[in-house]
């Protein structure tokens, strides 16, 4: 039993004491409390490690309901006891019967069936999260399509955004860190859950979006939903696939041989529950010996290619024509009454900024609201209004923006 692919969970049953100290510290059956280790030294490396996103920590021990040192704000910690009440076997009884009688497990879910069938104040709990983390119980053997499915979300989630939120995806995500991006299909807005209601893997699409829109995040976010869809997702880089088609490098890596086994079946048969999200479209170097793989694929699978707009229009569609693809979309640019405002209120919520720069942030973006239409162009100028250093240089154009971020 464990968490997601991207959390851990710390379940530690022991002996716990109070030190001369007043610290709180773990014992093996056969120390004295001057052998004891500071659970507090523990905390210290977790907070002091970037990895993994989420932690939870479940202390089956005498004394550990007294303060610990501050976590890190993607922890969560439950104790059995209060730091004056020994533990017995009640809370450890009530936290297997919880597990052995749930199916749709979570740490809230935990703690609200241990209040109801514990007493005194056993348990105390810590909350640092500012999520639900959900429960799963890991199977002895994990499908092809899980393996293919987890390597791709692992890799695509440990990208990261720029400052003021120097995080992966995967904790923007897991945090609610973004806005869901607005797709538009002609003069058609679509939310993303519309969109991915209604997808098809009978389709091909091609989404386009300026420098900075989120065609990354966007990307990812549609991963991650066509995988709970239960499809099989193979999230690349245009050159990473037509290195795999194309190039011998005489591959030894487990999983980048069954990609190349997929993509190369896919050009000949089909598959209604395979999609390709293919990246950098506008990265690859190679357009003059492009062999149309692309067009085959979408044949067979599903496909959703993402590119920058005027490298499109002005080089790919040469070789790549929108007639490859069944729609053509585009990424909504953010807007400052919308978009903006909504995304330095999550900031300040979560923290990342304080009260007195978020009004004056506020206060000041007014001003160059046309230079906010991307979730880019937006972290750089809260960080230049975010850091004091930085807070009086101008900003009257993109090149100012930047020379001030920089």
């Amino acid at each position: 039993m464990g968490l997601s692919n991207k959390s851990i969970l710390i379940y530690i049953a022991g002996h716990g004491v109070i030190d001369r100290l007043k610290r709180c510290c773990l014992l093996t059956s056969d120390s004295n409390e001057f052998e004891g280790l500071p659970f507090n030294d523990i905390f210290d490396l977790i907070n002091r490690n970037s990895h993994p996103d989420n932690i939870v920590v479940i202390l089956d021990c005498c004394h550990f309901g007294i303060k610990i040192s501050p976590t890190r704000n993607n922890m969560f910690w439950i104790t059995a006891t209060s730091d004056d009440n020994n533990t017995n076997n009640q809370f450890h009884e009530n936290l297997l019967n919880y597990l052995n009688n749930n199916s749709n497990l979570t740490i809230y879910g935990l703690l609200d069936y241990l209040h109801l069938h514990g007493h005194i104040e056993q348990p105390y709990a810590s909350i640092q999260a500012n999520k639900i983390f959900y429960i799963t119980k890991i199977k002895n053997e994990t499908s092809n399509t899980t393996e293919i499915n987890n390597y791709f979300l692992r890799k695509r989630g440990r990208l990261r955004t720029a400052y003021p939120i120097n995080i992966s995806f995967h904790q923007i995500f897991d945090q609610g860190l973004y806005i869901s991006p607005i797709i538009k299909n002609g003069e058609k807005e679509i939310k993303m859950d519309e969109y991915l209601t209604a997808y098809s893997t009978k389709k091909s699409y091609l989404i386009l979006g300026n420098p900075g829109v989120g065609k990354s995040f966007l990307s990812f976010l549609l991963q991650k939903r066509l995988v709970d869809l239960k499809y099989t997702v193979i999230s690349l880089s245009f050159q990473e696939m037509n290195d795999l088609l194309f190039k011998d490098d005489g591959l030894t890596d487990n999983e980048n041989i069954q990609i190349k086994k997929i993509i190369k079946e896919a050009t000949t048969n089909k598959s209604d529950r395979i999609v390709f999200l293919i990246d950098g479209l506008d990265e690859f170097v190679e357009w003059d010996n492009y062999t149309s793989f692309l067009g085959k694929i979408a044949e067979n699978t599903g496909v959703i290619a993402f590119s920058r707009e005027i490298e499109y229009e002005n080089k790919i569609s040469k070789y790549l024509p929108d007639t490859e693809f069944d729609e053509i979309l585009k990424v909504k640019k953010w807007q400052y009454e919308q978009e903006f405002i909504h995304f330095l209120a999550l900031l300040l919520d979560r923290q990342y900024i304080n009260k007195d720069k978020y009004e004056n942030i506020l206060l000041n973006a007014k001003e160059f609201q046309e230079q906010l239409i991307t979730p880019l162009h937006s972290r750089m100028y809260i960080y230049v209004y975010e850091d004091d250093s930085k807070s009086e240089l101008s900003i009257i154009n993109k090149g100012g923006l930047y020379s001030s971020y920089i």
